[in-house]
């Protein structure tokens, strides 16, 4: 089914090239502009002869995504709809706005937020507007931690310590308290 076309405007070879007969164009289009940019630069970067810059280029483009999603979730309105949930408590209205309120905290921690991440952390540790979740919080502190988040480094000192989420583990206990405990310093001093 690989269609050659000999023509460089609506069909150029590069968009062409994959052994399906599939055109770029033709997968591109089915996503939004960031995204179908993205998928084009990503799907010609070895036929041209510049790769790297193809390859910028849709990092720039799912750049430009993710913070049109990031700035869609902030300005997002509220979800009134009524939910049925055995673990919901209080009116509709405050579920609602701790619903977006998660959103917009889980949209920053995924595009690397530390303050954020470490927030994540705190409420699946907590069940937060969510399922408590000891090993996600975890998760969520290392990443705001390794970024010199100080609270972060604190949680997962106190989580390595009990063993809470994580095999506990004196040593990594001690590293983050030192991570801490040097990042606070270095906060004191500005």
């Amino acid at each position: 089914m690989n269609t050659t076309y000999d023509d460089p405007i609506n069909h150029p070879p590069h968009y062409n090239w994959h052994p399906s007969g599939i055109e770029c164009a033709t997968i591109a289009e089915g996503f939004s502009y960031n995204l179908g940019n993205a998928i084009k630069y990503i799907w010609r970067c070895d036929h041209k002869g510049h790769a790297i810059e193809d390859l910028q280029k849709a990092v720039a483009y799912l750049s430009r995504e993710i913070n049109r999603r990031i700035n869609e979730a902030n300005s997002a309105p509220l979800v009134t709809k009524s939910v049925s949930s055995p673990n919901l408590t209080g009116n509709t209205l405050e579920y609602a706005q701790a619903a977006n309120l998660t959103g917009n905290i889980l949209a920053y921690a995924q595009a690397g937020d530390a303050r954020q991440q470490n927030k994540m952390g705190n409420m699946c540790y907590y069940g937060d507007n969510m399922p408590q979740n000891y090993e996600a919080a975890v998760e969520w502190w290392k990443k705001a931690a390794e970024q010199g988040n100080y609270e972060a480094q604190v949680n997962l000192a106190n989580a390595y310590r009990t063993g809470t989420g994580v095999d506990q583990n004196q040593k990594l206990a001690q590293y983050w308290e030192e991570q801490a405990g040097s990042q606070r310093t270095e906060e004191v001093r500005r």
